[in-house]
């Protein structure tokens, strides 16, 4: 059986709050790190490409005066050694 209360202590004193406890949101930093990288290798790639691209028609000169070179010297080879 309830004991009847003669006082009402909650209407008298009042409670006291307990604090909330807060979770913080746990923030994983891996995909952070992923994204930034593949980032920094898609900006090396571009330059990469955009600096060989720039650099083409200076390569194709280069390459064509060395197999000029290389064949005047098998023709002066091959006139000399006919003599």
């Amino acid at each position: 059986m309830i004991e009847p209360s003669l006082v009402d202590f909650d209407k008298i004193f009042k409670r006291k709050k307990e604090p909330i406890k807060i979770e913080y949101p746990k923030i994983d930093y891996w995909p952070i790190f992923l994204n930034c990288s593949c980032l920094i290798l898609l900006c090396i790639g571009f330059y990469i490409l955009y600096s060989r691209s720039e650099n083409k028609y200076v390569n194709e000169m280069i390459h064509e005066k060395n197999i000029y070179i290389l064949n005047n010297q098998i023709k002066d080879y091959l006139d000399n050694r006919e003599d």
